[in-house]
């Protein structure tokens, strides 16, 4: 399933899926912890009128192999911003599970298979779209939505759903 930031198939409706299919999925009421410091993922979340809270990670988001599969990539990144996350405590959270989203989003030049993440700098992203400029560009989004439920003191992941 693709999902861009503003596409037409809204996170609401994803999460309102995953809900009739558990149902101790997300409910609106719930507050899903953000993995992501992006803007637009988070006018999204406001748009679509899901309450959030942004808690920081720890990846780097570089790959030390890329796998060979452009969805692949971004999809890994997102799982390992997840696994990187630093949840906050149960007493903080107030609840016995909490939801937590990451994501990531990179650009696939087909032309020379280069991929594009965040620009480094000023001169980074002048090159970076110019190249977009040359062309037709891949975009892929890969995100991981996790449930963890509270359990010997620790969080531990109890459902997951994963699309690019």
């Amino acid at each position: 399933m693709a999902l861009s930031i503003f596409g037409t198939l809204s996170l609401r409706n994803i999460l309102a899926r995953a809900k009739e299919n558990d149902n101790h999925w997300l409910i609106m009421r719930d507050i899903l912890y953000l993995g992501s410091q992006s803007p637009a993922r988070q006018q999204l979340l406001r748009y679509a009128e899901i309450p959030f809270q942004f808690i920081p990670h720890r990846s780097d988001e570089n790959l030390a192999e890329a796998p060979q599969h452009f969805a692949d990539h971004v999809q890994l990144i997102a799982h390992e911003k997840m696994r990187s996350l630093l949840l906050p405590t149960r007493d903080e959270v107030g609840k016995d599970y909490l939801f937590a989203l990451t994501a990531d989003s990179l650009i696939k030049n087909p032309r020379t298979s280069e991929i594009l993440a965040k620009p480094i700098d000023k001169n980074d992203a002048i090159r970076m779209l110019s190249a977009e400029g040359e062309g037709c560009i891949e975009v892929a989004t890969g995100v991981c939505l996790e449930k963890f439920a509270w359990h010997n003191d620790s969080w531990v992941k109890d459902s997951y759903r994963h699309w690019t």
